[in-house]
């Protein structure tokens, strides 16, 4: 219980730190975030890799598109546990189901708080997909909701829920990794915005899953 509140302070001191130094609309971690940014959204381009990160777009084109499409997977988990009778099953869905509220809940105010603009909002020749279409530029409203990645943080929860079961954790890892990767190329976020968003998901994940150990 004491490392809990010890990881939660650490967690806050950081976010305090990084707050001050940030300028309120680029990326956490400047020219390097932008370098990273660049070396998978411009120099990785190919029409393989196009046909794959639009599709993985279309299938979760927001947070809250990825956030809902996790919810509906839980409930229909604890459904079948109920049917079926199986303890251990309805027991990860309802921790699963708690985890991602909370995921979904947090994020929302962080993304206001921080205040980073999304790379084709910051960034000139952005290659990024919008509505179907590959595009250059795009003209959206600057909503700064860039930092922490949604996607990441909803999908690193489910795996810090099922970082108990050892056979799960590398599939899972290697998965969400490949996810995180299509969501830079498509223009959408940062690097620091996947770590960020990762990191909070996993640690809500795993300590829910604790809490019901």
């Amino acid at each position: 219980m004491r490392s809990k509140y010890i990881l939660f302070f650490v967690i806050v001191i950081i976010a305090m730190f990084v707050l001050v130094i940030h300028n309120g609309q680029g990326p956490m971690l400047g020219s390097l975030d932008v370098a990273m940014f660049h070396a998978i959204n411009q120099d990785m381009q190919s029409p393989v890799l196009n046909r794959i990160a639009a599709t993985a777009s279309d299938i979760g084109s927001n947070d809250t598109n990825i956030f809902m499409y996790l919810f509906f997977l839980s409930s229909i988990i604890l459904l079948i546990s109920i049917i079926c009778k199986n303890r251990e099953l309805k027991k990860i869905a309802i921790i699963l189901l708690i985890a991602v509220v909370i995921s979904g809940l947090i994020l929302g105010p962080l993304k206001t708080i921080f205040g980073v603009s999304r790379p084709y909002v910051y960034l000139n020749n952005v290659h990024v997909y919008s509505d179907g279409r590959w595009l250059d530029t795009i003209e959206q409203s600057d909503n700064r909701d860039s930092f922490p990645s949604g996607h990441a943080a909803i999908t690193f929860t489910v795996l810090g829920v099922l970082w108990m079961y050892n056979r799960l954790r590398i599939p899972l890892l290697i998965f969400i990794l490949i996810i995180m990767f299509l969501i830079v190329y498509v223009g959408q976020h940062y690097i620091s915005d996947i770590i960020a968003g990762g990191f909070i998901g996993f640690m809500i994940g795993y300590l829910v899953r604790r809490s019901f150990v």
